[in-house]
């Protein structure tokens, strides 16, 4: 902790500046770019930055992106740095994904003081729609349409199958979630040599869905075969209805 009231030590590179708002994270569910350009400053665009793989490129998307889904925007700024008087309250967010009552927002700015967001297990304001979902990836390099999407659990694993068209070319996966002997969630999928252009093409392709799904893209494993997945990536994917249900029961399972 400084003087200024602290940070989170985990900043994007060394010797970079800390990101400073004038604003608690309930600026989060703020619809007007110009509260986010006035209070949070150059912390936009390290947003930006952490954000380019989710299709994030400029204020307005950011702020489109943070107002659908708040619940998963702690995920984007884990590994940001934070100082000034409200550093405390964006540490807060970052760590436990909470976000305390009042956007300490001036006029001529929508007043939020009513307002108390509770940004964990896909709060009521952060829960989609997958199916039917179209979003572009990395900067438009990728183009991702979810066409249908169902997660089941099926002999104490749990299974999200996807149907989706990524860059013009039809995917159809299943990501298996399981449990170690430690209680530590595991995800994987398969890539597939048999798909269009190969398996390095196809890597790609499904790395994009699955930035879409989970925010990122997954950890290849065992030479490419396979993408990794944790927890955290869960968490993420349960912004979406028709993971949520089956994904928060399964977690539950498995703290019971």
């Amino acid at each position: 902790m400084n003087s200024e009231g602290g940070f989170l030590r985990t900043s994007v590179k060394m010797g970079m500046p800390p990101c400073r708002p004038a604003v608690d994270p309930s600026v989060l569910i703020h619809r007007d770019p110009r509260a986010w350009e006035e209070l949070l400053g150059r912390c936009v665009d390290l947003f930006v930055e952490k954000m380019r793989g989710v299709g994030v490129g400029d204020l307005r998307s950011l702020v489109d992106y943070s107002f659908e889904g708040p619940s998963a925007m702690w995920l984007f700024l884990r590994r940001l740095e934070f100082a000034g008087d409200h550093a405390a309250g964006w540490n807060t967010y970052v760590r436990e994904r909470w976000a305390p009552t009042g956007a300490r927002m001036r006029r001529p700015h929508k007043t939020v003081d009513d307002l108390c967001v509770r940004v964990e297990e896909g709060s009521a304001r952060g829960v989609h729609t997958l199916t039917g979902l179209r979003r572009e990836v990395e900067g438009g390099r990728h183009v991702v349409e979810v066409r249908r999407a169902e997660a089941r659990i099926e002999d104490g694993r749990l299974r999200i199958r996807v149907e989706a068209v990524v860059d013009g070319v039809e995917m159809e996966r299943e990501y298996t979630f399981t449990r170690k002997k430690d209680n530590r969630t595991s995800g994987r999928v398969s890539t597939w040599t048999r798909a269009p252009g190969g398996r390095e093409a196809d890597i790609k392709r499904l790395k994009a869905l699955s930035t879409v799904i989970f925010g990122e893209a997954g950890s290849e494993e065992a030479g490419g075969r396979q993408l990794s997945y944790a927890r955290r990536h869960l968490e993420y994917a349960t912004r979406f209805k028709e993971v949520k249900e089956a994904a928060e029961r399964w977690l539950r399972e498995g703290e019971g």
